[in-house]
């Protein structure tokens, strides 16, 4: 017999609220990972922004399971986040991350670096935009 209405199915509001859940704590805990490792190594690896935006992708793609253009821009949203977030722990540390007088700084500081005109700020920049673009591509099953 033919059921015409699956009672197990979840909803769309509610897939995009479980990828909306996945892809938060992935991109937290990745911001959390990459602002540790590159403070405590004083290295900047840029190409991992690109991994991050896949995996952030994925989970949004696994747990959501979606198809429509709102789990991209979710994936693009939080790859963002997870690059601003993981940038901030490098410059001044998780123990200033609640310290909210900082933000005006670290907003100075930030374009102050990146507005640079040479090779690295370049190169770093175009992998943070190829982070968000894979967060964009692969967050969504087409």
């Amino acid at each position: 017999m033919l059921k015409v209405f699956n009672t197990d199915a979840i909803s769309r509001n509610s897939r995009f609220f479980r990828g909306l859940i996945a892809g938060f704590i992935t991109a937290v805990l990745l911001a959390i990972v990459y602002g540790f490792l590159s403070r405590f190594i004083v290295v900047e690896f840029s190409m991992a922004f690109i991994g991050m935006g896949y995996l952030i992708g994925m989970a949004i793609q696994r747990f959501g399971r979606g198809v429509k253009l709102q789990f991209s821009i979710l994936g693009a949203v939080l790859t963002l986040f997870c690059i601003l977030l993981s940038d901030f722990i490098y410059f001044f540390g998780f123990e200033n991350l609640t310290a909210f007088s900082f933000y005006p700084t670290f907003l100075v500081h930030y374009l102050r670096v990146f507005l640079r005109v040479d090779l690295n700020s370049i190169l770093s920049t175009l992998f943070r935009l190829g982070g968000i673009y894979a967060g964009y591509i692969y967050s969504r099953i087409v």
